[in-house]
């Protein structure tokens, strides 16, 4: 047994997946590939199939009962692509295997099967670089959540993270910095969240966070708390995280595909918001471009027409502003208001464009202007020219 793994850790370099997927395949392949696959075959005899299995699983089962093993799994394999009507990996048809057949094939099923689930999960279901959890492992378990959220009335949320020009990021100091960035953050997102929550990889610069029993504004106060820790992580230059927030049972009752297609609104919304940002979904989609707050600009407001209390402005622009209110206003309400930044202070007639529920006793509300010019808000907003529009 030793001398078989010694040989086979020796050889690990050159049995990479391509090959195993190629022994997978083996009937489809050219004669050239065939060819060269029979020359593994007659290096290692006997020992092929243990060491394939070996590398799949970290289980090593004797040559006999290893070739049994692999020929079993590879019909088993194809069983589920009929069934399912696509192609399964052969790491997952080798774990659905163990699964069914485990008393069949092992005198201890219950301490194999542990091993099993150890090595070949963190084969398929973990991403190599950040140790996060990745895309095939979302799709099992975010139905999990929405079957447990259905049966128990309890609303989850979804928090779906990008990095703000990594791609820039990416091309100025090399994909090595780059992957030391993921990882970086893949490890801050560890010590931030709860154990409780499900950390993502979801593709590149993506990441996906599942919070189970979380509701829309705890996920925000969440995601707030992800992007002011990134931002002050020190890198090559600084970065930050656009973030995107949609609710279970709040908004949508529909499966996983439809969720995170929310999730992706809200981070598109935070993108041209100005980045660096975490938006809630909401139905309505803004019609006004948009100029985000200065930190260093402060504003009071009053909506005199509304019974609603201001709890804080968001964004303006030359157009409408954002802002978060105590109670909701009917979408097309016509609203009278002022601003009044160091003294100076306009009134304004506007019109509410939506209205967005981010829990019970907060609202985001748009409020489009109808009677201010651009020059007046121009001249209350910025000390200099205002900086470029975004369309949303």
């Amino acid at each position: 047994m030793t001398s078989v793994i010694d040989d086979f850790t020796n050889y690990s370099k050159e049995l990479k997946k391509e090959i195993i997927s190629d022994f997978v395949n083996f009937d489809s392949l050219t004669q050239a590939k065939k060819k060269k696959l029979k020359k593994i075959q007659h290096k290692f005899r006997n020992s092929l199939y243990a060491l394939l299995i070996y590398k799949l699983t970290t289980i090593y089962f004797e040559p006999a009962e290893a070739k049994r093993i692999w020929f079993a799994a590879l019909n088993h394999r194809r069983d589920l692509t009929g069934k399912l009507n696509r192609e399964v990996d052969i790491e997952v048809a080798l774990l659905d295997f163990f699964i069914l057949f485990k008393n069949d094939l092992m005198e201890n099923p219950l301490i194999i099967e542990e091993k099993i689930f150890e090595g070949i999960k963190k084969r398929i279901l973990v991403d190599e670089l950040t140790g996060l959890f990745n895309y095939r492992y979302y799709k099992q378990r975010i139905r999990e959540e929405i079957s447990k959220s259905k049966r128990y009335n309890l609303s989850f949320s979804v928090i779906m993270l990008d990095i703000d020009n990594f791609k820039l990021y990416n091309d100025t100091y090399g994909h090595i910095e780059g992957n030391k960035v993921l990882i970086s953050i893949a490890e801050e997102l560890k010590k931030i969240l709860r154990s409780s929550d499900v950390i993502i990889r979801f593709g590149g610069e993506e990441f996906l966070i599942i919070a189970p029993q979380t509701t829309k504004k705890e996920a925000l106060l969440i995601g707030e708390k992800i992007r002011k820790k990134i931002s002050n992580c020190k890198f090559k230059r600084r970065l930050s995280v656009s973030g995107g927030v949609a609710t279970y049972l709040y908004d949508t009752k529909d499966n996983e595909t439809t969720l995170i297609k929310l999730a992706d609104a809200a981070l598109y919304r935070a993108k041209y918001e100005g980045k660096d940002r975490i938006c809630n979904y909401f139905k309505e989609r803004r019609i006004f471009k948009r100029i985000p707050l200065s930190e260093q600009i402060t504003f009071k407001a009053k909506l005199l027409k509304s019974k609603a209390q201001l709890k804080k402005i968001k964004n303006i622009s030359k157009s409408g502003i954002s802002l978060f209110v105590s109670k909701p206003i009917k979408k097309g309400a016509m609203i009278e208001g002022h601003l009044e930044k160091n003294k100076k202070k306009i009134t304004f007639l506007g019109q509410i464009m939506w209205c967005s529920k981010v829990d019970d006793r907060l609202y985001e509300t748009g409020i489009k202007f109808l009677d201010t010019s651009d020059k007046v808000i121009t001249n209350l907003i910025f000390e200099k020219a205002p900086v470029k529009n975004l369309d949303i």
